[in-house]
């Protein structure tokens, strides 16, 4: 599973300031796209904004993007 989201090709991450693509070890089982059913280590996408760290990206953090993709931030 991803949590890219692109505004004119560029990453979320690139686009706002204090922001960074990052992975998070996944917990054992807890997550089924991930290490139960490979049967491997796997790590999640995340973005840290603002020293804070999201696998679902929040509305408002796409808003921001966006707003400030076209010119509006």
């Amino acid at each position: 599973m991803s949590n890219l989201i692109l505004f004119n090709g560029i990453p979320l991450e690139a686009v706002l300031e204090h922001a960074a693509a990052d992975a998070s070890p996944c917990p054992s089982c807890s997550c089924p796209s991930c290490s139960c059913l490979t049967g491997s280590e796997r790590s999640c996408p995340t973005v840290v904004y603002r020293g804070k760290s999201y696998e679902e990206i929040p509305a408002d953090l796409i808003r921001k993007a966006a707003f400030k993709a076209i010119g509006l931030a």
